[in-house]
Order: structure tokens, then sequence, then C-alpha cells
């Protein structure tokens, strides 16, 4: 073709190329559209990147691991400076840094500076837990201390405003103020102006915080008396100033009521006992004078206390109970000094009668009413774990339940729980006490008793969390709550709360509550639910002992208890031949171990028709719960005792009757041995079956092996322990046949009647028994021994 007639053709060719090229640009532009975002991460894939590393850090921080707590925080922040977590971290760091060298050391003001700044962000990032305003405090006190009382108010005004209920931010920045310097002064006029001018603003600074005008004026009277003492900045102006003050004041009016209970107040605050007895006893010489002037009667009490003097200290305060002149207000202080006294000297009976009298009058009490209580929370709390006496624990609870009525705040139903949560344990000690011993008679009814209790201290618990369910601590009433369902059994309502602590904000015990709710599921038979949540537990806390690594061992029995027998196989073995995780020395390889056994044998109880199968799962169960006998029948009793139990039933599988005989022995004797925590294996769930079963399937190996002497003994040793189990009906028999093999014809017969009477004794007390299988089966060989040894 000549060149001039190709040229249309090339452009025509050209065009259709160009055309296809958009085409192909516009069709690949739309699958970029759809198909590139499938492979960007998602939000839910960053938030589960977001809660893994931050409860990393968490188990760093709870682990005391200051200096990764520290890392691993900064290198959060860094990498994911904004998302639900960033406050979290910054809380948990600032804490770190302050019980790593604050609490310990006096830090640089651009260190303090620093870390406050970590604490605000972390507050402004809505994270609160109860121990961070104190951490908060006691920093900011550390720049009072240094020497700079100015920026330690400024501190204190700029954090009060996220604690706005928070009274001791009041009387810090209150304290600031008393403390900022004053000049020099050459006339004592000019010194009690100034002092007059610092009173004004301290009552300002407190008008603007705190509206109880009586707080006010004692907490202003009490921070002007340090100014006065210690800030006046005059040669003459010491700490002896207002003392000469006051005694001036005495000479005019012997007995000023105000100015010996200032020079009293002043004498107590440094320790000086002796002085201020001295110089009240002479005005209250008749307890008709300690009546009259109740406030020094209470200094004088208080002097007594600081001095030891414990029968001067009674008189004073029961004088002031007893005067019917006396404010109420003494009266309920006099209350509380007494009941102080004697639970100081470990009269706690008496000391509880005084606290609930007190009880009536707080909500009347002006102030200290939050105060008292407190004092009276940390007194129970520090003796609830020593005490051993059930009495005496029982009537402590009695007193706290009685303060919870009148004051129903979510610390005192948190006590309420501690309180409960004692007694429980307390039942629970008397119960594996009662184990121990032997005495089973009542440990039923004690078990019963401790499982009451521990629902009585969910119920508190879950009270306190209802209080006040924002509260920074309410998070940990709720895990109390679930704890203590548990152990009382009460699997399902336990499952609940758990499940809601989980999905709280910074559940310090995560990994230990989605094990438990995995025991729960278990527990009630919800086997798939148990797996799954097990199956969390390890994706979010695969490396965490104990909770995370048993969470390995308990989805296999999980499984293994759903029926899926191959399944659990494959996820023991998994534990077994892990050798990152565990070890034979770790408690899940060792529980895999005896559970694999079991396994086996349960699975080769099902091979009916597959005969190979069969005998490799019975081959497989010897040899594994041989190991495991080997490995632990020394350090572990109580599996043992399974363990034996179940290569016997092995062993009785294959018909090697003589090595079944041994181990049914070995699983009798292991049973009188104690498992764990010293309670007997024979008070353990299953221990009754095993141990009868073994009996009874001693003679039947005897009788299997035709040793019909062995066998009758062991038969009748059989019936008499268990005489009140059906099985005794069919060791009567058994029995029998062992004499009729014997040609003891006689003592056949007499089996024969035994087992007679046997029968009508066991369908007489439950008439259904009669046509159950086991009955119809016996009562038939029963029928044609009858027939066998009659024709004899």
């Amino acid at each position: 073709m000549p060149l001039i007639e190709s040229i249309p053709t090339f452009a025509s060719f050209a065009r259709k190329c160009a055309v296809h090229w958009q085409v192909s640009t516009f069709v690949f532009a739309i699958l970029s559209v759809l198909l590139v975002p499938l492979f960007l991460p998602s939000k839910g894939r960053y938030e589960k990147v977001y809660a893994f590393e931050a409860d990393k850090i968490r188990q760093l921080y709870m682990l005391n691991d200051y200096v990764n707590t520290m890392k691993e925080g900064a290198d959060f922040i860094a990498r994911f400076p904004r998302n639900k977590f960033t406050g979290e971290i910054q809380g948990l760091m600032a804490l770190t840094a302050y019980k790593q060298e604050f609490a310990e050391t006096m830090p640089s003001a651009n260190a303090l500076q620093s870390n406050l700044g970590m604490f605000e962000s972390a507050i402004k990032n809505d994270f609160f837990v109860p121990e961070m305003s104190g951490a908060i405090m006691d920093s900011i006190e550390k720049i009072k201390d240094s020497g700079n009382p100015t920026q330690a108010l400024a501190e204190f005004k700029r954090f009060q405003q996220y604690y706005p209920n928070e009274r001791l931010f009041n009387l810090k920045i209150a304290e600031c103020i008393s403390l900022l310097p004053l000049p020099t002064f050459e006339k004592a006029e000019d010194a009690d102006a100034a002092v007059q001018e610092r009173l004004d603003k301290i009552k300002k600074a407190l008008a603007a915080y705190d509206k109880n005008a009586g707080v006010q004026e004692e907490i202003a009277k009490l921070l002007v008396e340090g100014a006065i003492s210690e800030n006046i900045n005059r040669a003459d102006f010491n700490l002896n100033h207002a003392y000469i003050c006051y005694l001036n004041i005495l000479e005019l009016e012997k007995n000023n009521k105000t100015a010996l209970l200032r020079i009293a107040n002043l004498f107590i605050k440094t320790g000086n006992f002796a002085d201020t007895i001295a110089l009240l006893q002479p005005v209250l010489p008749r307890n008709s004078d300690k009546e009259a002037f109740p406030e020094l009667s209470f200094a004088l009490g208080l002097a007594y206390i600081g001095n030891n003097d414990y029968p001067n200290a009674y008189t004073c305060f029961e004088a002031l109970l007893a005067g019917s002149k006396v404010p109420n207000e003494y009266q309920f202080l006099a209350t509380l000094k007494l009941a102080d006294i004697y639970f100081k000297n470990n009269l706690i009976e008496k000391s509880l009668e005084l606290y609930e009298s007190s009880f009536q009058k707080i909500k009347k009490l002006p102030a200290g009413r939050d105060d008292f209580i407190k004092d009276f929370r940390a007194k129970i709390d520090a003796i609830l774990p020593t005490m051993d006496s059930r009495q005496t624990l029982l009537r402590i609870m009695n007193t706290v339940e009685k303060l919870t009525s009148v004051d129903p705040s979510q610390d005192n139903y948190a006590l309420l729980g501690r309180t409960y949560l004692n007694v429980s344990k307390l039942h629970e000690r008397e119960y594996s006490a009662t184990i121990k011993s032997g005495i089973t008679s009542d440990y039923m009814d004690l078990r019963n008793v401790t499982k009451r209790f521990y629902v009585k201290t969910a119920k508190a618990f879950i009270s306190a969390y209802k209080a006040a369910p924002a509260a920074p601590a309410s998070n940990i009433h709720l895990w109390s709550a679930g704890d203590s369902l548990y152990q009382a059994e009460a699997y399902s309502p336990a499952a609940g709360v758990f499940k809601q602590y989980i999905s709280t904000h910074f559940p310090l015990n995560r990994t230990e509550a989605y094990y438990k709710l995995g025991m729960c599921y278990q527990k009630l038979g919800q086997y798939s639910e148990a797996i799954k949540t097990f199956d969390e537990n390890i994706t979010f806390y695969p490396y965490t002992p104990p909770y995370g690594y048993m969470s390995y061992y308990e989805k296999a029995h999980s499984i293994m208890l759903s029926g899926n027998l191959d399944n659990a196989e494959q996820a023991f073995l998994n534990i077994l031949s892990s050798s990152t995780l565990f070890s034979p020395l770790t408690p899940e390889w060792k529980l895999s171990i005896f559970k694999l056994g079991e396994l086996y044998y349960k699975r080769a109880l099902l091979q009916s028709s597959n005969f190979e199968k069969k005998t490799n799962d019975i081959s497989s169960a010897v040899l594994t719960l041989s190991e495991a006998i080997t490995r632990y029948k020394n350090d572990d009793p109580e599996n043992t005792f399974s363990a034996y139990y179940h290569r016997a039933q092995s062993y009785s599988l294959k018909q090697d009757w003589k090595n079944a005989i041994a181990d049914y022995y070995n699983t009798i004797e292991t049973g009188k041995l104690d498992g764990r925590d010293g309670i007997p294996i024979a008070s353990y769930p299953g221990y009754s079956e095993m141990n009868r079963n073994s009996y009874f399937n001693i003679a039947d190996a005897f009788f299997n092996l035709q040793d019909y002497a062995n066998a009758a003994n062991t038969y009748s040793t059989a019936w008499k322990k268990f005489n009140s189990q059906p099985e005794m009906l069919w060791a009567l028999i058994q029995e029998a046949k062992c004499y009729y093999s014997l040609n003891r014809t006689a003592d056949a017969q007499k089996n024969i009647e035994l087992a007679l009477f046997a029968y009508e004794k066991f369908t007489n007390a439950s008439p259904e028994n009669a046509n159950s299988p086991s009955f119809l089966r016996w009562k038939k060989e029963l029928d044609d021994l009858t027939l066998l040894v009659g024709g004899e």
C-alpha cells in the first residue's frame, strides 16, 4: 500500500488506542477507589492496637516496673498522640514518676512542674484514679516545702478546679496564703495589723472555696496562730509570743477560758502534755468544773491520752458524757475519744458500743463528720485481716451494718463488703479446719454459711458500686462483687458482674476477670462461651501468668468437657509441646498431661467398633498417665489419685487385671493423703465415686482372674463399707457366686438371703429402682443364682 494511503488508517488506529486507554484508565480508577480501602487499616484495627499496647503498659505499672512503664508510655504517646487511652497512659506515667522519685527525694522545680503538667494532661483527657489527687497534692507540697509558697499557691488553685469537692485543696490554698512572706515590723501593733490583714485574706480564700462558715473560722484561727508563732519576721515575735499574750490575759482574768484553751492547744500541738495537765488540772478539780468548761475538759483529756494516763483520760471524757449541761458536740467528741481509747487498748466490744452510739449523732455533727467516719473505717480496716475471733468479727460486722444504714455512702458500703469478706474467709478457714480434722458432720453447714456470706459480700460491693458508678474506685467494687459471687459458686450472677467489669474503664484485674468469666461458663456447662472467653484472654494476654497461661489449659479442658475429644487432644498436645510458654515445671503442663491421659481413657470407652483405635487409645492412656504419675506423684497427690484410677480403668479395658488391681489399691491409698493446702483428698469432688468403684473393681478383677477366695473377701469388704449404696446388691450376688465356685454352698445361700433383703430395702426406699436397668439385671442374676444354688 502506498504511504499516502496508509496515513488515514494509522490515524484511525491511534484514535482507537486512545479511546481504549481512556476506558482502561477509568476502570482502573474505579477499581482503586473500591479496593484500596480494603487494604487500609480500619478504625477497629487501630483500636485493638491501642488497647493491646495500653494493656501492656498497665501490666508494667502493676508490676512496679517503673523504668519500662516510662519507656513504653513515652513511646505510646509519641506513636499514638490522640486516642481514648492517652489520658490513662499520661496518668500512669505521672504516677510512676511520682512513685519512682518524688516520694523519696526532693526533685528539682522543673521535674515537679513537668510531672504536674503530665497529671493535668491526664485529667484533661478524662483520666482519674483515687491516688492521683494525693500524688498531686504531695508534689505541690514539695514545691511549698522548697520555700516557694507563691508557686505552690498557684498550683493548688490550678488543680483545685479539677477537684471542686476536695476540701483538702481549700485548706492547702489557705495554708499557702498564711505562708506568704511578711515584711519586717518594728512595732508590735504593725505586726498585729499585718496578722489581721492575713486573717482577712484567709477568710476570703476559704469563703471562695468552702461555704461552711464554722469550718472557716476554726481553720482561720489555727492558721493565724501558726503565722504568729512561725512567720512574723521579728526577733521578739517568736514561738512564745502567743503564749505570752495569753498569759497576760490570765493575769487580768485568772480563768479566762479562751486564753487557757489557746495555751493548752499550743502545748498539745507541740507535744507538751505535762504542762497542759499542770495548766488545766487546778482549773478542773471536780466533775462539775469539767461540765462547766467542756472545751478545757476535752483538752485535758487529750493531754492525759498524750501522757498515756488512760484512767484520768477516762474520768475527763466520762464526766463530759454524764454532764447535763455539756453541749452535744463535746459529748459526741468525748464518746469518740473514749471509743478510741478502748479500741487502742484492744477492748473492741466496749469500743464498738460507743462508736455505735456516735453513729446516730453524725448527721447533726456540724464539722468533722467525714474525718470521723474515715478514721473509723481506717481502724476497722487495720484489724480486719488479723481478726480470728468469730464472735468479735460478727460484732464488728453488726457495727459496720449500722454505720452503713445511717450513712449509705460508697466508702461505707465498701467497708461493709470488706467486713463480710473477712467473715466469709473466717468461715472458709473453719470449714477447712473441720475437713482437716476429719470431723465432717457439720462441714457442709459451714460451707453453706460461707457461701451465704460471700453473697452478702457481693451485695455490699454492688451497693458501693451503685452509690457512685462513675467514681474512680467503682470498678474495683464491681470486681470485688464478681469475685465474691465466684467464691460463693453463684456462677451465673458472677458471670454477669465479670462481663460488666471487663467493659469498665481501667479494669486492673482484666485478665483474671476474663479467666473467671470463662470458668463461670465452664461450671454452668456453657462450653462454647467458655472456649470463646478463654480465647479472648489468650488473645489479649498471651504471655501473662497466671490467668493468661491458665486460659490455655482451661480452653482445652472446656473443649474436652464439650465432648470434642479430638480437638481437645490437639489443644493439650499444643501445651505439652510448647517450648516457649510451658514446661514440666509449669502448672499448665502438669495439668495437661494428667487430663490428656484421662481423655485417652474416655475416648477408648467410646470406641465400640474400631478395635485398633480403641487399642491405641488404651495404650496412649496408660503411657500418658504413667508419665504423669512418675513425674508428679510426690508433689501432687490429688491429681495422682485420679491418674491411678484412670490408669486402672485403662488396664481393665485391656483385661490386664493384675495391673488394674495394683492401681486400684494405689488409688485407695493415695486417697488417704492430703491435697492442696492440707485439705484431705477425700473432701474433693469426684473422690467418693472413684474410691468406692476401686473397692468393687478390685473384687471384679479377682473374680475375672478366677481368684474366688480373694474376690469373695474383697466383695465382702466392699458391701460392708458401702452398705448404704445400691452397689451393695451387686457385691452380695458376686460374693455368693464366689462361694458357689469354692463349693461353700451354705455361705452362698446366706449371701443370697442378704441380697434378697438388700433388694427389698432399696426398692422399698425408692420404688423406681425396681425398673432401672441395673436393678433389673441384678434381680435376674439373683433369681438365676437362687435356682442354681437351690438345685444344688
